[in-house]
């Protein structure tokens, strides 16, 4: 009996990670048990759930059921109660801020923030499956990918865009500013012609919520802003928040303050959990701070920090797709038997931008999309195709090569850059399901400890995410070495 209970942790340990329901969602469940469920909670839950769906942690299905769940949480949340304060509350709308609504969202990234055109340009989902990215890469080359018109070997999207009936220049407009008949025929368009460029999917169930004074967030938004006020380096946020306020100060009225002021205001009440045996431990508690404070957007400071944090995700998709695109031109993806692995080289500049792990993996993520729609790593346009044996060092994972015919999944991508500020490599590791909308469970992470531990280096894997570790930088090429052992095993 003890044996086979063994058996089957050791099974277990094996199986690789996934992720589980995210820390906001269990914590909503949790209020609800003891009736103390409130919007907030909620859409903090939501946001945490499409966190999960935009970065691919999440099965479509598991997402559509729990989609499915909110929207009636949402109607017991807002029903109306009879009170005998309902006539002064009508008289001031910003008593009714915070309420949630259901909402078909377009798969275009942060669309009300951006051109329409940038918008379905910079989405994974749209430019994949038009197949913007890899036409771009293999025609041009990343270095001459832009031209003074806008992208070159995006041909489809503007065959895309002219089929709905939509100029260039217009669809080229902040989408604020274009003509209101445009965006009120926008949805009819797309839903129309989506399915004959392959765009089945081009809407998913999501929520927007509507702040006092009329300021509207949709939870993409605010999970894209969010995010990027936790990656993104003080500095970078910075220039962001300074421009924004600089924009605004017409609008803007009060002490909003400075990123410092907001910070030192806030480090004041948590200044205790400093780790201060963590190199980037004060950069992650100034990232979180400011990300805590845009969660609230009830402030005029929160909501500039929003604003911000999503000028900035916008920032780092561009370059996301930049160095993406030099990786396919440059073919730098090799391929050998369990894995794919890249080792970028960055500019110097944007080194301190991709030592994050989150950013690399939406970066994998990009990568990932990119070759399965176009079918060079499997799915349904790829799975016909002859496969070509490289071996197991060999460059150009490209145009020839495709998984086997009886493959049932695409082997894992692993991405490996230097991280200056801690002179360390860090690597992460995805897994790449065949079908979009499916997860796999990560086995990366246990074969990456194996793998440090062969090499004797000193490394770190103290993060949420076990297939991300940080390694000493001169036992980088042994480390892919014994990593490709360790899977062969």
């Amino acid at each position: 009996m003890i044996k086979r209970r063994r058996r089957e942790e050791i099974l277990r340990y094996y199986r690789g990670s996934f992720h589980g329901a995210p820390a906001a969602t269990i914590a909503f469940e949790l209020a609800q048990q003891v009736n103390r469920a409130q919007r907030d909670l909620l859409w903090f839950a939501i946001l945490g759930l499409t966190k999960q769906f935009l970065l691919e942690e999440i099965a479509t299905d598991n997402y559509n059921l729990m989609i499915s769940r909110f929207q009636d949480e949402v109607l017991a949340i807002d029903a109306p109660i009879s009170n005998e304060l309902d006539t002064e509350n009508d008289r001031h709308p910003g008593y009714h801020d915070g309420k949630i609504t259901f909402e078909d969202e377009y798969r275009f990234m942060c669309y009300r923030h951006w051109s329409l055109y940038d918008a379905m340009y910079y989405s994974d989902y749209v430019a994949s499956k038009l197949g913007l990215y890899h036409n771009q890469a293999r025609r041009v080359g990343a270095r001459n990918a832009f031209d003074s018109s806008g992208k070159a070997g995006d041909t489809a999207l503007h065959v895309f865009l002219a089929r709905m009936g939509f100029s260039l220049r217009q669809s080229q407009q902040k989408f604020t500013y274009m003509p209101l008949e445009m965006k009120q025929m926008l949805r009819d368009k797309t839903q129309e012609m989506a399915p004959e460029f392959g765009l089945d999917d081009l809407f998913y169930g999501s929520f927007r919520r509507i702040f006092a004074f009329q300021y509207q967030l949709c939870a993409a938004d605010a999970v894209y802003g969010l995010q990027a006020l936790l990656e993104a380096p003080e500095s970078y946020v910075a220039t962001v928040f300074e421009k924004e306020t600089r924009s605004q100060q017409n609008v803007w009225t009060g002490g909003s303050g400075t990123l410092d002021s907001i910070i030192k205001f806030n480090m004041d009440d948590s200044s205790t959990g400093t780790d201060e045996n963590v190199p980037n431990a004060d950069f992650r508690q100034q990232n979180f701070i400011l990300a805590h404070t845009a969660l609230a957007c009830h402030s005029v400071a929160s909501s500039k920090l929003m604003e911000s944090g999503i000028k900035v995700a916008m920032s780092l998709k561009q370059a996301i797709v930049r160095v993406g695109l030099s990786i396919m031109e440059r073919k730098l993806i090799v391929r050998v038997k369990h894995f794919r692995y890249v080792c970028l080289n960055v500019p110097e500049r944007e080194q301190e931008l991709f030592a994050h792990a989150n950013v690399l993996t939406q970066l994998a993520l990009f990568l990932l999309n990119v070759h399965r729609a176009s079918g060079k790593w499997g799915g349904t346009n790829g799975l016909g195709r002859k496969k070509v044996e490289n071996g197991d060092g060999e460059d150009g994972d490209d145009d020839d090569e495709t998984v086997d015919r009886t493959a049932k999944t695409i082997v894992p991508l692993v991405l490996i850059t230097r991280n200056p500020v801690q002179n360390c490599f860090l690597i992460v590791g995805l897994t790449c399901p065949s079908t979009p909308g499916e997860i796999h469970r990560n086995t990366l992470g246990t074969a990456f400890k194996l793998a440090a531990g062969e090499t004797g280096a000193n490394f770190r894997q103290n993060g949420f995410t076990s297939a991300v570790i940080e390694i000493q930088m001169n036992e980088i090429q042994y480390f892919v070495e014994q990593l490709h052992n360790v899977l062969d095993a």
